[in-house]
């Protein structure tokens, strides 16, 4: 979610350097070369973990890991000298600010660990810390890091499953290991600063041009498919709504996110989008200003991904930043926000003006209390 001052789909520099490469381990040539692993028993199936491990551990099977690799069990065979680090709330503390949690993180690198065990810690951990593991996760150095990634996680999100390759999980008395997959869609979390970069590199995008054949054809990827996918967004603003997308979101604030599906040529192409923006008065709520599929995705679900995923978002948000959730919705789709918990009322008196001016056609206001994960401390 770009309110977090994640940078497009990496992230600052900042955050980068907070991943220190791990220290060499002696007889490891290959990424790949296991360095810590339990032999199949009847608390562990033939777990392991390389240089190039990146797991997911949800639920009990988190802490369960974490003995695992701290404690270092008789089972267990691992490098000598392997360094295990842990990162979470507890080195700064539940109530520090991101910049303490920040140094503290620094701090702890200093041991070049090669395996690193990351928290997400919502329900200790304060919104210092959540704000804090937002960014890392989205951190280039998160997916660039030359040692093992052990997440410790209450659920699966969209970013944590692109991060990942391995889920486990499980409890203490037994742990499961699976492979990750189903890649083939993903969020583009700010399009609004990729749309930027772009601009930067090959000036203002023109309204309604069409350049949809660039990169589809297997030979393109990269700068080529970002300037296809944003202008199928702008072309489905543009059907939907009859507005420009990008235009309308710099001038009112908006948040825009691109869900995309990965082609079999190796290409990219939108599948849709959501616009939302955090306010903070008359209340602290994540608002749904837009939501759109494309004609050809229709029917398969992709508006369910975009909404599950926005609330996923917003339930690792503080209730003090994110109350509640709400959307001005067309009458034809009240039934589809029902699903979601969303219930029918008035709007705020002070966004009432705004509501009737904003929108023509009779729409219905909706809500749906934030359940935070996130323990305010």
């Amino acid at each position: 979610m770009p309110a977090s001052k994640s940078k497009g789909r990496g992230s600052d520099g900042a955050t980068v350097s907070l991943w220190a490469a791990p220290a060499p381990l002696e007889g490891v040539k290959s990424l790949s070369k296991s360095i810590f692993s339990v032999a199949k028993t009847q608390s562990s199936r033939g777990l392991s973990l390389s240089l190039q491990s990146r797991v997911l551990a949800l639920g009990d099977a988190g802490d369960a890991v974490a003995a695992l690799l701290l404690r270092a069990p008789e089972d267990s065979l691992r490098h000598e000298s392997l360094v295990v680090t842990r990162l979470g709330p507890h080195l700064a503390g539940p109530r520090a600010s991101v910049a303490e949690h920040r140094t503290a993180l620094m701090e702890a690198f200093k041991a070049r660990p090669q395996v690193v065990l990351l928290e997400e810690g919502l329900a200790q951990g304060g919104s210092g810390w959540a704000e804090m593991f937002r960014e890392l996760v989205r951190s280039e150095g998160a997916q660039s890091f030359r040692g093992a990634l052990v997440v410790l996680a209450h659920e699966e999100t969209r970013v944590l499953h692109k991060l990942c390759h391995e889920r486990w999980t499980g409890s203490a008395a037994e742990l499961h290991r699976e492979e990750i997959t189903g890649h083939g869609l993903h969020i583009i979390e700010d399009a609004v600063a990729l749309q930027r970069s772009m601009e930067d590199v090959c000036g203002p995008r023109k309204r309604g041009g069409n350049d949809r054949r660039r990169g589809r054809n297997g030979n393109g990827g990269g700068a080529e498919d970002d300037a296809v996918i944003l202008q199928e967004a702008a072309d489905l603003s543009e059907f939907c709504f009859e507005e420009d997308l990008f235009q309308k979101a710099h001038m009112k604030g908006w948040s825009v996110s691109l869900l995309v599906e990965a082609n079999l040529d190796c290409s990219q192409s939108l599948a849709g989008f959501i616009c939302y923006k955090l306010r903070t008065s008359p209340r602290a709520e994540l608002h749904i200003e837009r939501l759109a599929v494309c004609p050809r995705q229709r029917g398969r679900g992709h508006a369910r991904v975009l909404i599950h995923w926005i609330l996923q978002e917003a339930s690792h948000l503080p209730l003090s930043s994110c109350a509640s959730v709400s959307c001005s919705a067309f009458c034809s789709v009240v039934q589809f926000y029902e699903r979601f918990g969303f219930t029918a009322t008035n709007a705020p008196e002070s966004l009432q003006k705004e509501k009737d001016e904003e929108d023509g056609d009779l729409q219905t206001w909706m809500e749906l209390p934030n359940p935070s994960l996130v323990q305010e401390l």
